[in-house]
């Protein structure tokens, strides 16, 4: 369908950059595919894909979802073994979409990106990465951030912690070269990672259990738009979680107010990759080749968001969490119900964007 608009020149200029190899860019590159777009690279930092269920390998890792709602729906699984899946038949799962899919000649591993600009001249991102100790550049004519929330474990400053004589990790960099076995281990944290493995207090290890950076997931991409403009934590926002102003051909997979707390992650990512599809449908239906949201739909958009989630118990409870901003400012959730966001979501509304060039 578009094969013609995003062919890049060389392997180092690839029409479409995706960062992360976990649910979101593995079902953004089978996305692609499907759609006719093959010239595109999805770079991830490790040494395998998998993203959060690649990371999180503690005891009893499991999904906190129904196992049904954790897959794509154009790849379902019938043969979950439980209803909460554990963490490695989910790594299974990946691997074997990636795998029936070819998604292998797409991905660079041990590709960790360092900064993206964007040039406006060129009318092409600058990605540069850091691979095996080398420097890398890819010019790429649009990038999908998918490295997902995730990812940066969120350690609490508590005085004197770092007096604590015996061994401490983060529940999503679990040490297993200690051996735990008639250990007192304690617990910091009580979310979802904290109850599936929580034991008894106190203690000879300490693990922390307190969650992730959710907004520096985004911008420790270290992103840089038009002018300069930088994806700053204390200013994140989107439209509707996936495009942003100033940002040209930008699409963030669970980007800010994306998350929920009720079911499955996947679902917005499907919605959020329809969107970009349909932004890149725009692209070639007016053979151009930049689509920016302007600054007038996300301001509407945002604004209304916020006045619903000022409302919500996240902001009116009175608790401090990792989805609120240090102002207090929610900009990790979606307050509403997972239809609405996939009917504001399944087409670009052409009013929204500027499309330029050609």
């Amino acid at each position: 369908m578009a094969r013609g608009l995003w062919l890049g020149y060389c392997p180092d200029m690839p029409g479409i950059v995706i960062v992360g190899a976990g649910f979101g860019g593995i079902g953004m590159g089978i996305a692609l595919k499907k759609a006719g777009y093959h010239d595109f690279v999805i770079l991830d930092k490790a040494r395998d894909l998998g993203g959060t269920w690649r990371d999180n390998q503690y005891p009893g890792c499991a999904c906190d979802v129904p196992s049904p709602l954790y897959s794509y729906s154009f790849e379902l699984n019938p043969d979950w073994s439980r209803l909460f899946a554990p963490q490695q038949e989910i790594w299974d799962y990946l691997r074997n979409c990636a795998r029936k899919y070819r998604l292998d000649e797409h991905i660079t591993y041990g590709a960790a990106v360092e900064r993206m600009d964007w040039d406006d001249r060129a009318r092409r991102w600058n990605v540069e990465t850091v691979q095996d100790g080398e420097l890398r550049s890819y010019r790429a004519r649009a990038v999908v951030p998918a490295a997902g929330t995730l990812h940066l474990p969120s350690y609490p400053d508590i005085p004197g912690a770092g007096g604590f004589g015996g061994t401490a990790f983060h529940s999503a960099r679990w040490d297993r070269s200690r051996e735990l076995t008639g250990k007192r281990v304690a617990v910091i944290g009580t979310g979802a990672s904290a109850i599936q493995f929580v034991p008894e207090h106190p203690a000879d290890v300490l693990v922390y259990a307190t969650g992730f950076k959710v907004i520096e997931s985004v911008t420790s991409l270290n992103v840089a738009g038009r002018d300069g403009r930088k994806l700053a934590p204390e200013t994140l926002e989107a439209y509707r979680g996936v495009t942003v102003a100033g940002f040209p051909n930008l699409f963030l997979l669970l980007g800010p107010n994306t998350g929920q707390g009720h079911t499955s992650a996947v679902f917005m990512i499907e919605s959020q990759i329809q969107h970009v599809l349909s932004c890149l449908r725009i692209l070639a239906k007016d053979s151009a080749d930049t689509i920016e949201v302007s600054e007038a739909a996300q301001r509407r958009y945002n604004d209304a968001l916020q006045r619903r989630l000022a409302r919500a118990v996240w902001s009116e409870g009175g608790c401090d969490s990792w989805y609120l901003d240090p102002a207090g400012v929610n900009r990790t959730l979606w307050p509403g119900f997972t239809v609405e966001y996939w009917a504001r979501t399944r087409r670009a509304r052409r009013a929204d964007y500027a499309v330029t060039g050609s």
